[in-house]
């Protein structure tokens, strides 16, 4: 689903208008959650099941980093999340680029070889929600912030839709304050976001 398109404008202003009639805070970001996931599925429902699944796993990450008194635990729980993203990130982004260079010095040597291409869907926006998590589990380990308790909000910060694919990266503290904050209609507000 294209940000440019009739089916998006029809998802948003659905979504749009849900949220603001539905009083409660807690459905709010629920419904907010599962537009989001909803969203990215309507691209592909396995790369959003990796979206969510490596998520989940920073999540718990933090966690357990936040739970580490001593520095070892934290950084090896720091270790592992970025081991992990980094990984995701160079296996969408660059198992075919390594393939081709490893293929290239081979041939280089004398070998020859034929290395296949590997058919790889790369994820859209992978690379803005990998370092919103990396940059997530860095403030977690300076203590800039304590990691994030609800597991529903931490998912809405990774996967909230209208920022998910084209950006921009949005840190932890400056996003998770506003998902629990009561919101209240504000025609002036709505005129600001429209100019935006």
């Amino acid at each position: 689903m294209l940000f440019c398109s009739r089916q998006f404008l029809l998802f948003f202003a659905t979504i749009f208008a849900l949220y603001w009639i539905l009083p409660w805070q807690r459905v709010r970001v629920w419904l907010l959650l599962v537009a989001s996931v909803a969203f990215y599925a309507s691209w592909n429902k396995w790369l959003a099941a990796v979206v969510c699944l490596s998520s989940t796993a920073d999540y718990l990450f933090a966690r357990s980093m936040d739970q580490f008194e001593h520095r070892r635990g934290r950084q090896m729980m720091l270790g592992l999340s970025l081991a992990m993203n980094l990984a995701l990130l160079a296996w969408f982004k660059y198992a075919n680029f390594f393939l081709r260079s490893l293929e290239d010095a081979l041939a280089a040597a004398g070998a020859n070889t034929s290395l296949p291409a590997l058919k790889i869907i790369l994820p859209i926006g992978i690379s803005f929600y990998t370092f919103e998590a990396i940059s997530y589990t860095v403030d977690v380990y300076r203590r800039r912030i304590g990691a994030e308790k609800n597991f529903s909000h931490f998912l809405l910060f990774i996967l909230f839709f209208p920022h998910l694919i084209a950006g921009p990266i949005v840190r932890a503290r400056d996003f998770l304050p506003q998902i629990g904050r009561s919101k209240r209609w504000d025609w002036a507000r709505l005129n600001l976001g429209v100019q935006f």
